[in-house]
């Protein structure tokens, strides 16, 4: 039960991020997405600050409505990758076949252009400019989600399939938070698995560093709200364009989870890390399911039977989140 709270947890928090309705958006005809861009370009050009938000025109409400988008559907493929026992190689090989069909993270984009190139894992992760982003880091929840007992065998498949999407610190940070996730199932306090989860982080590494500081700037503020000012203005990063390096995503959710709070305020409060929305809500919802169950989430997302819309991968559209 426990493990279905979880992933409802990542679903509330991946359906209701600021980015879900703009990746919601290309369920729509190409017309319409174009014509949103439009409006956009309108509005930096003439200097308005009245900017658009996604919208629908003619087509039904629905299409925006709050639900899962594409990190619950790489969770779910990797999930079963790894209960159908399959190799990962061999996955990935048949990803890259289709990527003309795929809306995918900028680093899954260069890792598909290497291995359609002929490149392989661990290169075709490694020659990636993306190489640290966070996308491997969901995707290891969905195999520890598949195989949680097993901690060795764990760690050997979130490598595998990270590696050919990334390097180093893309790759420590999915292994740390699925040995995280196995640590907290496993009854270990959280403050243990915290521990455990950083061994993970090589000595001298970016992640560990990025990691022992957000835990060190957070860890005597016991009041949540000031914790997410104080990480928002010493912590965060404003100087990539992408709000999704790994290092500082493990560092946001384990400065959160050191503290015991209220589930429900801790997983809104997430939400005021704006610039990390597209992640740090979906990973700490997960996280609250598999500590909490669901007793603290709305009711539509505790008892809604949730299908994916194939957002990120058309394959999956119309499959139910807990099917196996």
């Amino acid at each position: 039960m426990k493990f279905e709270s979880a992933i409802r947890g990542l679903v509330m928090g991946d359906s209701l991020s600021t980015q879900n309705a703009t990746h919601r958006l290309a369920l729509l005809s190409e017309r319409r997405v174009r014509r949103f861009n439009i409006l956009q370009a309108f509005a930096t050009e003439n200097k308005h600050t009245t900017v658009p938000e996604p919208y629908v025109h003619g087509f039904s409400p629905k299409y925006l409505y709050p639900r899962p988008s594409d990190d619950v559907e790489w969770f779910i493929w990797s999930r079963d990758v790894a209960l159908s026992k399959s190799e990962f190689s061999e996955k990935w090989q048949e990803m890259a076949t289709l990527r003309g069909t795929l809306r995918i993270r900028v680093s899954v984009a260069s890792a598909l252009q290497n291995i359609s190139k002929g490149m392989r894992a661990p290169s075709c992760g490694h020659d990636n400019p993306h190489y640290f982003d966070n996308s491997a880091m969901f995707r290891a929840l969905g195999i520890f989600s598949a195989m949680p007992r097993d901690i060795n065998r764990l760690k050997e498949l979130i490598k595998e399939d990270a590696t050919h999407t990334n390097s180093e610190d893309g790759v420590w940070c999915a292994v740390a938070i699925g040995v995280l996730a196995a640590s907290i199932d496993a009854g270990t306090p959280t403050s243990e698995a915290i521990d455990i989860a950083i061994d993970e982080l090589p000595q001298d590494s970016w992640s560990r560093r990025e990691v022992l500081r957000a835990l060190a700037l957070s860890k005597s503020e016991s009041m949540l709200k000031e914790r997410v000012m104080l990480l928002e203005e010493k912590f965060v990063d404003r100087i990539y364009p992408y709000p999704y390096a790994a290092p500082e995503t493990l560092g946001l959710l384990i400065s959160h989870l050191q503290h015991k709070e209220d589930p429900y305020l801790m997983f809104t409060s997430s939400f005021l890390h704006r610039r990390n929305t597209d992640s740090i809500p979906g990973l700490i919802g997960y996280f609250l399911g598999l500590q909490h169950g669901d007793s603290w989430m709305p009711q539509t997302f505790r008892t809604e039977k949730v299908f994916l819309d194939g957002v990120s991968i058309p394959d999956l559209k119309g499959r139910s989140i807990f099917s196996e």
